[in-house]
């Protein structure tokens, strides 16, 4: 766990099946320790992956990705209030969501239909 990086994604569920982002933030585990409950209060952000032609080192025929945050999109898109806790009996992470608050209206009527997308990275799965 001490290298890994928890990936909290925050959407608007859609009824005609489009699912909006609202936003998303990134937590370190590396302070976590074994068997302790620690909650973590911290602010959603668009962040944007742009794909940019390859410099440099780049191999023929392929591009580099980097993330590129816009200053227009990096205002704050609401707070999410998580619990984690690590088992090393079970050799599991326990993530509870407890709160969002403050998201972005993605809604006509002024609200959102949240969901939480939860991974890990490094890790064997993509995100």
């Amino acid at each position: 766990m001490q290298r890994k990086t928890l990936r909290l994604s925050v959407s608007d569920m859609d009824k005609f099946g489009h699912n909006e982002f609202i936003g998303e933030t990134r937590v370190a585990l590396k302070k976590l320790k074994a068997n302790q409950m620690k909650n973590y209060s911290v602010c959603l952000e668009r962040v944007v992956q742009v794909k940019k032609a390859g410099t440099g080192g780049s191999a023929r025929g392929m591009a580099l990705y980097e993330e590129e945050v816009k200053e227009d999109e990096a205002e704050e898109r609401g707070r999410i209030l998580v619990s984690l806790t690590y088992s090393s009996q079970k050799g599991r992470l326990i993530v509870g969501v407890v709160r969002c608050a403050h998201l972005a209206a993605m809604d006509s009527n002024g609200y959102s239909d949240p969901f939480v997308k939860i991974s890990t990275a490094p890790s064997v799965f993509h995100w």
